[in-house]
C-alpha cells in the first residue's frame, strides 16, 4: 500500500525533465489488461496504465474512449508525476477478473492534493459507474473516508471492466494508481492510520511540550521550536490529506493553500529558530546571510496570501530550497563558533532531507518500495526534530553552564563587594527622602558614632537631629531632584557626640524596587584633615609665613576695598609704608637666622601696640624688612600720631643675639587716601616714595606724601619708568648693541666686544640706559632685564654659528640683584646648556661698588661660574671703595678702569699716575686691564705706553646694533684700530 508523503514542491520541479523523458517510451499497440488473480495486496502496474493529455480540457469521456490506442502513452513513472501543468490527464486501463468469484476492489489514487478526479467504470461499452472526487470538494462527499482518494469497483467472475480517470489540478499533477482488494486495503490501512496517527500525535505532543516550557521559563527558543514543530506537522498533515480529513473537512478553500502557507511560514520560523539557537555573530557575513534569509522568507510568507496557487507553489518551492540550503551553510559556518550545537543542527536537517529524498525516490520508482522508503518522510521528520531537540538541549545546557558560571562570578563579586562595603574607609549609606537611614556600612556607623541604624533614626526623629543641619539636607535634596545625582557635595555632619565633621557626599536618587519608593544612596568621606589643610593654605596664601602678618596680596585686596569706600566719600583712610633702618647690619653680622628672629619679634610687638589704636587696621609684611599699615577710618592727623608712635616704639626696640645688642630705626612714608586716587598700586608707590625721602632726609623719621614735593616728583618719574620697563619686557621693545674692545699690545682677529642694552619707549624714541636702569635697580627689575639680555643674545649666537666660532669674548653686564638670586644661577646654567654656548666665550661684568657691597654673594657667584669656564670683569674700577685687597679675593679676569680717569689722561698727571698704579697692581696679580671712554688716539697711545691691555671707546667703535651686517664693519674697524 502506498502511503502519503512529504513531497516538497521543488522536488517535483526538479523531476519534470526525468518524467518527460520516460514519457517518450514507445507505446504498445493494444490497450493492456491487468489480470486480477490471487489478489493479496496492491497491484501497481504503471506499465499497463496509459494516459492521454487534454491540453485544452475539451475532451469528453466518449471522445476519450474513441481515441485510438496510438495516441495514448504509458504513464511517465510509478508516481504518475507530470509536475505543474494546466492540462487535464486521462488514465485508461482494463481490469480482468480471471477468477470464478466476484471481486470487490478499491482503485487508489495515492496523492491527496489533486483538485478534480472523475472516475468512470465501463463494461461492454457502457458507463456503469461515474464518480467525482478532489480536494476542492468538501471531504464528506467522498465515498470512502480516507485522506487520499479511493474508488470502489465491483467485478463479476470471469469479467472485464475498463477504468477511465480524468485528473486535473492547479498544483503538481501526480497520480500514482494502485488496485486493492477491499478487504486487504482495510486491513493494511488500519496499521497505516495508526502509525500516521502516532506520528502526528508525537509531533503535536512535542510542540505542546515545548510551548509549555516557553510559558514556564519564558525562553523564546522554546516558543520558536514549538512553532516550527507545529508548522512541520501542518505541512505533513496537509500534504498527506490528514489535515483535511481531521481538522478542516468543510473548508476546501483553506485546504487549497494550507500546505503552501505552512511551508512559507515554516521557512520563516526555521530562520528565526536558527538565529535564536546558534550564537550568530553581531557582525560579519554570517549575520548578513541570516538577515537576508529572514527578509526572503518573511516576504515569501506574505506574498503567498496574494499570489495564485500556481505561482505561490513555485515561489515557496524555490524559497524552501534556498532557505534550507542557506540554513545548512550557516550551520557549517557556525561550526567554529558553537561546534556542538551546529553539528546537531546539521545532523537534524540532514536526517530530515534524507527521509524526504528516500520517500521521493520510492515514489518516482528510483528505488523499490519498502517500509523505510514508504515512511521515510515521516521518519526523517521525527528523527530530525528529535535531533533538533538535542541541539536545543545542548544550547540550553550551554546557557545554563554560562549562567552557573556567571552566578558563581556574581556571588564572588558580591562577596568581594561585601568585603569592600564592610572594610571601605568611605561611609556608604542609603537614606529615604525623609532622612531616615535605611542601610549603612561600618565606616558610616563609626563616623556618626552610633551603634545601630535604629539609634540613628531615633535621634534623627527627635528635635535635636544630630546628623545634618536641616538646611544642608534640604539643599542636598534639591540638588538631587534637579540633576538626579551629586558628586563631591561638601557639607557638615554632626555626630552623636556633637562633633561637627566636614564631609564630601557623592549620591544619587534611585528607585528601590522592593518598596517602590525613591531612595538616596551614596558615599560620604570625612574631609576634616583636608579642610584644615585648605584653611591652612588659605591662611598661608594671605599671610606671611615668617611673621604671621598678612602678605602683600591680602594687604592690597583690603586696601582696594577701603579705597572704594573713600571714593564713595564714606570714610577717611591712610596708608603707612615702613622700611627698617640698620636691619642689614644684623643680617650681615649675625646671619639670616638672626634677621628672621628679629622680624618675628618686632612684628609681634607692632601687632600688639597697633591693636590698641584701631581694631580694623591691618599690618602686613610687604617684603624683606618692609611693612605696610592700612588705617581705615583714620584722618591724616591721627595717622601722623600713630606713625610717630610706631617710630618711637621701633626706636626703643632692643634686639639681643648671642650677646650682641642691636637697635633699629624705621623710615615711614605716609599717604592719605583721596577719591581721585585710581588704584591702590598708585597709593603704595606714593607711600614708598615718601618712605624713600624719609631715608634720604636722614632715616628714622616720618615723611608725609605731598603732591608738590620736587623729590616726590622725581620718585614718581621713576615709577613711570617702572611701568615702561615692564611693558617693554612684555612687548619686546628692548634691543642689543655691541661695542668693540680692542687690544693695545697685540693683534687679535677674533671678536671681543661688550653687549649693551637699549630701550625704545612707547612713543618710538630711543632711551639711554642711564634713563631707565636706576629705576630698574631700585624696584628690583634688573633680574628680569638680565634674563632678557642672556636669552636674546644666546639665541642670536645659536642662530649664527659662524660668528660664535670666531668669538673670543663677549662681555655682559650683570646686576647685584641677579647675582644674589639662586634661581638666576639655575637659569644661567640652563641657558648655557640649552643654547649650547661655550662658557669660556662669555665674560660677566660686575660694578666695583656692587661687588664690594655684596662681597659674599659675588664671591660665590664668581667661583661657581669660573668652574664652568666663564670669565669676569670688575667694572668702573676706581670710583668705589678702591681697595686692592678685594682684587685678589674676587678672582676676576679683567679690570675695567672707570672713564673719569681715562677722559683726562692727556692733561692730568694725577689721572695718569692712578691709571699706572691700577695697571701695575693688576699686572702683579695677573689681571688684564680695560680702559673705558677712549675718545682719541692720544689717549690710546698713552694707554699703550702705560701697559693697559685693552681699550674701549668712541674713538675705536661706536655702539652698533647687533646684526650680521654690522660685523663686517666690526672686523674692518677692529683690524684698522689694531694697526
Amino acid at each position: 500500500m502506498k502511503t502519503p508523503q512529504f513531497l516538497l514542491f521543488i522536488a517535483a520541479v526538479l523531476l519534470v525533465s526525468l518524467c518527460q523523458a520516460d514519457a517518450t517510451r514507445t507505446p504498445q499497440q493494444n490497450f493492456p489488461d491487468i489480470l486480477l488473480e490471487n489478489l493479496t495486496g496492491a497491484i501497481k502496474a504503471p506499465e499497463k496504465i496509459v494516459y492521454l493529455e487534454d491540453k485544452d480540457k475539451r475532451f469528453s469521456k466518449e471522445q476519450v474512449l474513441s481515441t485510438p490506442f496510438s495516441h495514448w502513452s504509458p504513464i511517465p513513472n510509478a508516481a504518475g508525476n507530470f509536475s505543474f501543468s494546466n492540462s487535464a490527464y486521462w488514465y485508461r486501463f482494463s481490469l480482468r477478473n480471471t477468477q470464478t468469484i466476484p471481486l470487490e476492489l478499491y482503485i487508489h489514487v495515492d496523492y491527496a492534493l489533486l483538485d478534480h478526479i472523475h472516475f468512470y467504470q465501463i463494461e461492454n461499452g457502457q458507463f456503469i459507474q461515474t464518480k467525482e472526487a478532489g480536494d476542492t470538494l468538501p471531504f464528506h462527499q467522498r465515498e470512502v473516508d480516507f485522506p487520499t482518494f479511493l474508488f470502489p469497483v465491483s467485478l463479476k467472475a470471469q469479467s472485464e471492466s475498463e477504468i477511465l480517470l480524468r485528473i486535473e489540478s492547479k498544483g503538481t499533477v501526480q497520480a500514482p494508481v494502485s488496485i486493492w482488494s477491499k478487504e486487504q486495503f482495510l486491513i493494511d490501512s488500519q496499521s497505516f492510520l495508526f502509525l500516521y496517527g502516532c506520528f502526528l500525535s508525537a509531533m503535536l505532543i512535542m510542540s505542546a511540550y515545548n510551548f509549555l516550557l516557553f510559558l514556564t521559563i519564558r525562553d523564546k527558543q522554546y516558543f520558536l521550536y514549538s512553532l516550527f514543530i507545529l508548522l512541520a506537522t501542518g505541512v505533513h498533515a496537509s500534504l498527506d490529506g490528514f489535515a483535511y480529513q481531521w481538522f478542516w473537512p468543510e473548508a476546501p478553500q483553506w485546504h487549497q493553500i494550507s500546505a503552501i502557507f505552512f511551508i512559507a511560514t515554516g521557512c520563516f520560523t526555521t530562520t528565526l529558530f536558527t538565529q535564536a539557537l546558534l550564537p550568530i555573530p553581531s557582525k560579519g557575513l554570517i549575520r548578513i546571510s541570516i538577515m537576508i534569509l529572514m527578509s526572503l522568507t518573511a516576504s515569501s510568507a506574505v506574498m503567498t496570501l496574494f499570489l495564485s496557487y500556481h505561482l505561490a507553489a513555485i515561489l515557496n518551492g524555490l524559497v524552501t530550497v534556498i532557505t534550507m540550503s542557506g540554513v545548512v551553510v550557516v550551520c557549517l559556518a557556525m561550526l567554529k563558533h558553537s561546534p556542538t550545537v551546529a553539528r546537531y543542527f546539521i545532523l537534524a536537517w540532514g536526517t530530515y532531507f534524507a527521509g524526504i529524498i528516500l520517500k521521493s525516490s520510492s515514489n518516482i520508482g528510483f528505488i523499490d518500495s519498502n517500509f523505510l522508503s514508504e515512511y521515510g518522510g515521516n521518519i526523517g521528520a521525527i528523527s530530525g526534530i528529535l535531533i533538533m531537540s538535542l541541539a536545543l538541549a545542548e544550547k540550553i545546557n550551554q546557557e545554563r553552564r554560562a549562567k552557573e558560571t556567571a552566578q558563581t562570578e556574581s556571588i564572588s563579586h558580591l562577596r568581594r563587594f561585601q568585603r569592600l562595603y564592610e572594610n571601605a574607609l568611605e561611609g556608604v549609606f542609603t537614606f529615604d527622602t525623609k532622612g531616615n537611614l535605611l542601610n549603612a556600612n561600618p565606616a558610616f556607623v563609626k563616623l556618626m558614632n552610633i551603634n545601630t541604624l535604629t539609634d540613628f533614626n531615633l535621634q534623627h526623629s527627635s528635635e535635636s537631629s544630630f546628623y545634618f543641619p536641616e538646611s544642608s539636607f534640604e539643599h542636598l535634596l534639591k540638588a538631587l531632584e534637579s540633576s538626579g545625582s551629586v558628586t563631591n557635595y561638601e557639607t557638615q555632619m554632626i555626630n552623636r557626640d556633637g562633633i561637627s565633621n566636614w564631609v564630601t557626599i557623592s549620591a544619587r536618587r534611585v528607585m528601590d524596587k522592593p518598596s517602590g519608593t525613591v531612595v538616596i544612596e551614596g558615599t560620604v568621606i570625612n574631609i576634616n584633615e583636608r579642610k584644615a589643610f585648605e584653611e591652612q593654605l588659605k591662611h598661608l596664601a594671605s599671610h606671611d609665613s615668617l611673621t604671621g602678618l598678612v602678605n602683600r596680596r591680602a594687604f592690597e585686596t583690603s586696601a582696594e576695598a577701603v579705597l572704594d569706600a573713600v571714593k564713595a566719600h564714606q570714610e577717611k583712610a591712610c596708608v603707612l609704608y615702613l622700611d627698617l633702618d640698620r636691619f642689614k647690619i644684623v643680617n650681615d653680622l649675625c646671619g639670616h637666622s638672626a634677621g628672621d628672629v628679629l622680624l618675628k619679634n618686632l612684628s609681634q610687638r607692632l601687632y600688639k601696640e597697633l591693636s590698641q589704636f584701631n581694631s580694623k587696621l591691618i599690618i602686613a609684611r610687604l617684603g624683606g624688612d618692609e611693612f605696610g599699615i592700612l588705617l581705615p577710618q583714620t584722618s591724616l592727623k591721627e595717622a601722623q600720631k600713630i606713625a610717630e608712635q610706631i617710630r618711637r616704639s621701633i626706636e626703643n626696640f632692643l634686639f639681643v643675639w648671642e650677646g650682641n645688642r642691636f637697635s633699629l630705626g624705621v623710615s615711614i612714608g605716609l599717604v592719605e587716601l583721596y577719591p581721585y586716587h585710581q588704584a591702590i598700586d598708585q597709593v603704595l608707590v606714593m607711600a614708598d616714595t615718601a618712605c624713600y625721602l624719609a631715608k634720604d632726609q636722614g632715616r628714622n623719621r616720618v615723611h608725609t606724601f605731598v603732591e608738590s614735593d620736587q623729590d616726590l616728583q622725581i620718585r614718581q618719574l621713576e615709577m613711570h619708568w617702572v611701568t615702561d620697563i615692564k611693558a617693554a619686557l612684555a612687548e619686546d621693545r628692548f634691543f642689543l648693541v655691541f661695542q668693540t674692545i680692542c687690544p693695545n699690545l697685540q693683534e687679535d682677529t677674533h671678536y671681543h666686544y661688550e653687549i649693551l642694552l637699549r630701550l625704545v619707549n612707547q612713543n618710538g624714541n630711543l632711551c639711554a640706559p642711564g634713563q631707565f636702569l636706576p629705576a630698574a635697580e631700585r624696584y628690583n627689575l634688573m633680574p628680569n632685564i638680565d634674563r632678557w639680555v642672556i636669552t636674546h643674545y644666546f639665541a642670536w649666537l645659536q642662530a649664527h654659528p659662524e660668528h660664535l666660532e670666531h668669538l673670543s669674548c663677549a662681555s655682559i653686564n650683570l646686576s647685584t640683584q641677579s647675582i644674589g638670586n639662586d634661581s638666576f644661577s639655575v637659569f644661567l646654567k640652563e641657558a648655557f646648556e640649552h643654547y649650547a654656548i661655550p662658557p669660556e666665550k662669555i665674560c660677566f661684568e660686575i660694578t666695583e661698588s656692587m661687588a664690594i657691597t655684596h662681597v659674599e654673594n659675588t664671591h660665590d657667584f664668581i667661583d661657581t661660574f669660573h668652574q664652568l669656564g666663564c670669565r669676569f670683569a670688575l667694572d668702573d674700577f676706581g670710583t668705589g671703595f678702591s681697595s686692592y685687597a678685594y682684587l685678589k679675593e674676587l678672582n676676576v679676569d679683567f679690570l675695567k678702569i672707570d672713564g673719569m680717569f681715562i677722559k683726562h689722561l692727556v692733561e692730568d698727571e694725577v689721572s695718569r699716575a692712578m691709571v699706572k698704579s691700577i695697571s701695575d697692581v693688576a699686572g702683579a696679580i695677573g689681571i688684564e686691564t680695560i680702559a673705558e671712554f677712549v675718545e682719541s688716539s692720544e689717549i690710546q697711545s698713552i694707554l699703550k705706553d702705560i701697559g693697559i691691555t685693552y681699550s674701549q671707546g668712541y674713538h675705536l667703535h661706536k655702539p652698533s646694533k647687533l646684526e650680521s651686517s654690522n660685523f663686517l664693519q666690526f672686523l674692518d674697524t677692529h683690524a684698522n684700530k689694531s694697526e
